[in-house]
């Protein structure tokens, strides 16, 4: 027989559907020994994006994980989202995040059961590995993953907005609200944009045909 398990990792990303920057995943596994009526904080763990998880709730939750738990964060950036399609780039960011977890608490791997977020599984991890639609609706590591995940990629849009104001990007996230992508075709795209994705090439194609008409 083989050793048991020492736990259990989830792994979420975040920053999908965002027009901007890169995906961000993290990889959080919480101790057996955490008990809820100690840490309270743990009862708060849900899904990042749920609409009562205000940002300030969930940059508590986000300290509080990262200090009780094992943790690491992953990123693709825009050319390997254009390179590897979404998909594959979210994967690749969650392999990042396992390994930046397994290097900064000296962890094997395979001693940990790894549960991603979604459908799809990361090829190259080498460890036991399952894969849950709306997994952070039911495994509380995932959930953790996802807080750690959106609050990373949400201080890291908010440094890209002051870089370039007029996107709103401080509200939306980048995501493809209608003044984002007013904002777009008015001012244009910048390094930041994910040009590879249709809804920043059409915004490009509508600020070409109004300058055009100027």
């Amino acid at each position: 027989m083989g050793q048991p398990l020492k736990g259990v990792i989830g792994v979420d990303e975040v920053g999908r559907g965002s027009l901007v920057g890169p995906v961000v995943a993290a990889a959080v596994c919480l101790p057996h020994t955490l008990c809820a009526t100690e840490h309270d904080w743990l009862l708060a763990i849900d899904d990042s994006k749920a609409s009562h998880l205000n940002r300030a709730k969930r940059l508590r939750l986000k300290d509080a994980i990262q200090a009780h738990g094992l943790w690491g964060l992953g990123q693709a950036s825009v050319e390997e989202i254009a390179h590897l399609n979404i998909v594959n780039a979210s994967l690749l960011a969650g392999h990042r995040a396992l390994a930046a977890l397994a290097q900064q608490f000296d962890c094997d791997l395979t001693h940990y059961l790894t549960l991603m977020d979604g459908r799809h599984r990361i090829p190259q991890h080498n460890a036991p590995q399952l894969s849950q639609i709306k997994g952070d609706a039911h495994s509380a590591a995932i959930a953790a993953a996802s807080i750690v995940a959106k609050a990373e990629r949400d201080a890291m849009i908010d440094t890209a907005a002051l870089q370039y104001p007029g996107y709103g990007w401080e509200q939306n996230a980048g995501y493809p609200t209608p003044a984002h992508q007013k904002a777009i075709a008015q001012l244009g795209v910048t390094p930041m944009h994910r040009h590879s994705y249709k809804t920043v090439q059409a915004a490009c194609q509508a600020e070409a045909v109004q300058q055009t008409l100027s």
